[in-house]
C-alpha cells in the first residue's frame, strides 16, 4: 500500500518544490495556495512544503496510507480504513477523523460540489472505486454507488465533470462523474493531466486549487420524495390518484412482474403481480375511486383496475387481448359524450384507438395510427380531442381525433429532444395547459406550451445533497397531477428514475414539487 497517494483535481501544471529548507528556517508568511505550496506524507507525518520551510503539520499513530487534497482541505486514511479530514487556515492545521469504512483507502480524490459539501472517491485496490457525498459541517458521508475497476488504483483526479483515474495497464481512464450517468471508463489522453499524475506519483500534492473551467448546465430541479425501490429493474411508468381528502396514492408499472401502489411518503402498499406491464394510467370514477388502465407486455393486452383509496385496495377487473407484438406506449381520456377511451401503441409504431366497453371486459378499436419508429408515450388532451403521441426516434405528434390528421409539432431535430423521446404527459393550470416529455438521451425533461405550441423550459432533476436524494436519469415514463396535495398546493410531477443511486438500488420513482417547475415556465426561445 502507498505510503502517499492521490490529490483531488490537482492543479494544472505549475513549477513545484522551489525547495526545502531545514526546519531552523523561521515560518514564512506565505499565503495557503501559493503556487509553490504543496503536501506530502512521510510515514506518519503530513509536511507542508512552503518556498524556504518545511512544516510538520500533522503525525498520526500509525502510517498514513493515502493523501489528497482540494486547496487548503486535506482527506487521508489511517490504519488502511480510517478516513480523516483536516484543513488549513494560515500556519494553523485543524483535523478530525471522518469515518471508519468498511474497505480498504488505497487511493482518494475529492472535489466541492457546493459550500461545505464534497463528493469523495475512494479507490480500495482491489477494483471498485468507492463514491461518497460529504456534508462537512456534521462529518455525514453518503454512499452513492460503487464503480468497478482494474485493481491497484491508487490515484485519481476529479476534472470538471470527470473522474480520471491512473490506471497500472492502460494509464489515464476517464468516466463521467456525475452518478446519473453510466460510468464506462475509457482511454484518455491529456497534457495537463499527465504532467499533474506525475506530480502525484512523486508524492506531492499542490496546495493551490485548481481553476474551474465553466461548464453549460441545465436549470434543475429538485426531488422531494422517492418511493421505496422496485424489486426488479422493471420500473418504467406511473400515474397519481388523488382523493378529495387529500389522500394520494403513485401507481407504478413494473414491466417485469406487475402494477405497484405506494403511498404519499413513497412506500409500497400494494402489489398486483400481473406479469410485465409497461404504462399506467387513470381515470377518477366516482369518490375516491379510479379506473386503471396498464399495457400487459406479457399477454398483449390492456388490463383494467379499479383503485379505491378509501377502501385501500386494488382489483383486477378485466383483460382486452390485442393484435400488437408488444404493447408499450398508453394513456387514456374521455371522449366527447364520457366514453372511456384507450390509446395503446407498440414497438412496431403502431397506435390503436379503442373504447372500453361498460363491465371493462371488453372493448371495441375504433381506429389506428402508423408511424416509422416506436411509438412510447402518449396523452390526451380533452379540451380538443387531440392526442399527442412520442415517437421515439423522431419527435412528438399530435393527431386530430376528429379528422385523423397527424402534424409533427416537435421534430428532435430542433434540438430539444435528445433520443429516445418517452413519456409524455399534461399538467393544466387555469387557462394554460403544459405538455413535459422525457428527453431520454439526455436526462432531461422538456417542457411545451400547448396552445399555441411552443417550447417553455427544459430541466434536469438533480440530486438533493442535504437530504441525500439522488437525482433522475434514464426516464421512461413521467406523470403529473395538478390536483392539490398536502405539502404540494399545486400538485407534483412523478418520474421513473432508471439510475437509483445515494445509495445504490434498483430504479424506483422520484416526485418533484410542481412550484419548482412552475418558476420555469416563462415562454420563449431556447
Amino acid at each position: 500500500m502507498m505510503r502517499t497517494m492521490n490529490a483531488a483535481l490537482a492543479l494544472s501544471v505549475l513549477a513545484l518544490l522551489v525547495g526545502c529548507g531545514s526546519a531552523e528556517v523561521q515560518p514564512t508568511k506565505d499565503v495557503v495556495g501559493s503556487k509553490d505550496e504543496y503536501v506530502s506524507t512521510r510515514r506518519n507525518q503530513i509536511l507542508r512544503h512552503m518556498e524556504n520551510y518545511t512544516q510538520r503539520m500533522y503525525e498520526a499513530e500509525g502510517d498514513i496510507d493515502a493523501l489528497a487534497n482540494y486547496g487548503d482541505r486535506l482527506m487521508w486514511a489511517e490504519d488502511e480504513s480510517v478516513l480523516h479530514i483536516g484543513s488549513i487556515s494560515g500556519e494553523e492545521f485543524s483535523s478530525r477523523p471522518l469515518k471508519t469504512l468498511t474497505h480498504d483507502i488505497d487511493g482518494l480524490c475529492f472535489a466541492p460540489l457546493e459550500d461545505g459539501l464534497f463528493e469523495v472517491f475512494i479507490s480500495d485496490g482491489d477494483g471498485h472505486i468507492y463514491q461518497y457525498w460529504l456534508l462537512e459541517e456534521i462529518s455525514a458521508l453518503s454512499p452513492v454507488r460503487t464503480l468497478s475497476t482494474n485493481p491497484g488504483i491508487e490515484r485519481c483526479v476529479v476534472d470538471g465533470e470527470s473522474l480520471v483515474l491512473d490506471d497500472p495497464f492502460f494509464g489515464q481512464i476517464v468516466a463521467a462523474r456525475n452518478p446519473e450517468n453510466d460510468a464506462v471508463f475509457k482511454p484518455y489522453t491529456d497534457a495537463d493531466l499527465d504532467a499533474r499524475f506525475a506530480t502525484l506519483r512523486e508524492g506531492r500534492h499542490p496546495l493551490k486549487a485548481p481553476e474551474e473551467s465553466p461548464s453549460a448546465k441545465f436549470s434543475e430541479v429538485y426531488a422531494s420524495l422517492e418511493t421505496e425501490p422496485v424489486d426488479s429493474e422493471g420500473a418504467a411508468d406511473a400515474v397519481v390518484l388523488a382523493a378529495g381528502d387529500g389522500t394520494w396514492w403513485i401507481v407504478g408499472a413494473d414491466k417485469q412482474q406487475g402494477l405497484r401502489v405506494y403511498d404519499a411518503q413513497g412506500k409500497q402498499q400494494h402489489f398486483m403481480p400481473e406479469g410485465g406491464l409497461n404504462n399506467v394510467d387513470a381515470l377518477p370514477l366516482k369518490d375516491a375511486q379510479f379506473l386503471l388502465v396498464a399495457s400487459h407486455r406479457s399477454e398483449s393486452a390492456i388490463d383494467v383496475f379499479v383503485a379505491d383509496l378509501a377502501a385501500n385496495t386494488v382489483a383486477l377487473k378485466g383483460r382486452i387481448g390485442l393484435e400488437l407484438d408488444d404493447p408499450h406506449g398508453l394513456c387514456m381520456g374521455r371522449g366527447p359524450k364520457e366514453e372511456l377511451w384507450v390509446f395503446v401503441g407498440d414497438s412496431s409504431g403502431r397506435v390503436e384507438h379503442w373504447q372500453l366497453g361498460e363491465t371493462y371486459r371488453d372493448a371495441e378499436k375504433l381506429a389506428a395510427f402508423s408511424f416509422d419508429s416506436q411509438a412510447g408515450g402518449c396523452v390526451y388532451y380533452a379540451d380538443s380531442q387531440q392526442l399527442y403521441v412520442g415517437e421515439t426516434g423522431r419527435g412528438i405528434w399530435r393527431i386530430d381525433l376528429e379528422s385523423g390528421d397527424k402534424t409533427l409539432v416537435e421534430d428532435r431535430a430542433a434540438g430539444h429532444l435528445v433520443a429516445e423521446v418517452a413519456g409524455l404527459d399534461i399538467y393544466r393550470d387555469k387557462d394554460q395547459s403544459w405538455l413535459i416529455a422525457s428527453s431520454q438521451g439526455d436526462d432531461s425533461y422538456v417542457v411545451y406550451q400547448l396552445e399555441p405550441w411552443q417550447f417553455v423550459a427544459r430541466f434536469r432533476i438533480g440530486p438533493d445533497y442535504h437530504r441525500v436524494i439522488d437525482g433522475a436519469s434514464a426516464t421512461e415514463g413521467l406523470a403529473v397531477s395538478a390536483a392539490a396535495l398536502p405539502d404540494y398546493p399545486k400538485g407534483v410531477l412523478v418520474v421513473q428514475d432508471g439510475r437509483n443511486r445515494a445509495p445504490e438500488a434498483v430504479q424506483n420513482f422520484k416526485v418533484v414539487d410542481w412550484r419548482k417547475i412552475a418558476e420555469l415556465l416563462e415562454p420563449g426561445d431556447d
